[in-house]
């Protein structure tokens, strides 16, 4: 009905989860001076990115030819496998996102392959409006299928085709020791109204919060 903001958010030092890092409070400014509380999110969610480059499908779902793999270790994140008729069903729908925009999928196998590393295979690409496209290493990864941890808001109206800011204010496990606002690093996104997705730059965002007390 109307732009949505997604964040995924994790915290901790050198790309590695904090375990004592229980969430972030999530602002937001048209200036990067004056900031607004959106909401907050608590605990890490599955993020991460793309180890190995991944090619554009433009066959009929589902992909068997492609994997995706995606190292989650900065959120020490798993992710579980779903039967055909819950992958085909969309239960495991996840974003790949880069400078230039995203593609919503979704897998069947995940495959652990690595420390916090993991091989999605039985894909079915492009889905949403979205178009299936080619995906370098390093591509951002959010899981937001079916139990899925992240911030998802409306964004204000007076955003919508605005340059701004978001930043994650981090607290402990907790909920104390709440990191100053003024410490925090101010991610710059554009906003967009409700667009086909696959025509403009992306209206969400995977932000990696990567350094909290």
């Amino acid at each position: 009905a109307g732009p949505q903001v997604f964040a995924g958010v994790s915290a901790g030092q050198n790309g590695l989860l904090d375990p004592n890092w229980g969430g972030a409070f999530v602002w937001a400014s048209l200036d990067n001076t004056d900031y607004s509380l959106l909401g907050s999110t608590n605990g890490p969610s599955l993020i991460g990115s793309l180890t190995i480059p991944v090619a554009g499908y433009g066959g009929a779902n589902p992909d068997i030819t492609d994997t995706i793999t995606v190292d989650l270790s900065e959120c020490d994140g798993a992710l579980g496998s779903f039967s055909p008729v819950a992958a085909a069903a969309y239960t495991g729908l996840c974003i790949l996102q880069d400078l230039s925009g995203y593609e919503i999928f979704a897998y069947t196998t995940a495959t652990l392959v690595g420390s916090n590393t993991y091989s999605l295979s039985g894909l079915y690409r492009g889905l949403y409006g979205t178009s299936s496209r080619a995906f370098g290493a390093g591509s951002q990864f959010m899981f937001i299928g079916t139990g899925a941890n992240f911030f998802e808001t409306a964004l204000p109206l007076a955003y919508v085709g605005q340059s701004f800011f978001v930043k994650f204010q981090s607290y402990n496990i907790f909920h104390s020791a709440t990191e100053e606002l003024s410490d925090c690093v101010a991610y710059p996104f554009m906003a967009y109204g409700p667009v086909p997705p696959a025509l403009i730059a992306p209206p969400m965002a995977l932000a990696r919060r990567r350094n909290a007390s």
